[in-house]
């Protein structure tokens, strides 16, 4: 086997797993600093990926959505929860606004699904 059909061997193994790559992705719409922070149920046992701070503005990074993820939501500054819900695995990439459920009552935010944003 010459170094060429090593490499393309190699390639076409590691294709699909660029492919395939799922994620999701959050903006915070809202005036307040957020923490975003997903979940995976392994085994009986949820397993806690990175949280991540979030600016009004601004917008997580890729997150996997390689199987079914919990998504929770936290104030940034109180830690009080604000959202949580299920997302599905999807071959498709997510994006989702975060929106205050309310704003006359805050305290709660919702998730709008969004188009793919410019630069993503």
């Amino acid at each position: 086997m010459n170094a060429r059909t090593r490499l393309a061997l190699l390639a076409a193994l590691l294709l699909p797993a660029f492919v395939f790559a799922e994620n999701i992705t959050f903006r915070n719409d809202t005036r307040y600093s957020l923490v975003v922070q997903t979940a995976t149920l392994v085994r009986g046992t949820m397993k806690r990926d990175q949280p991540n701070l979030v600016r009004p503005g601004e917008m997580t990074p890729k997150l996997d959505l390689d199987r079914d993820k919990v998504i929770t939501i936290y104030d940034g500054r109180s830690n009080r929860m604000l959202f949580q819900g299920m997302q599905k695995y999807s071959k498709v990439p997510q994006y989702y606004s975060i929106r205050l459920l309310d704003p006359r009552l805050p305290g709660k935010v919702k998730l709008e699904p969004i188009p793919k944003p410019p630069g993503s």
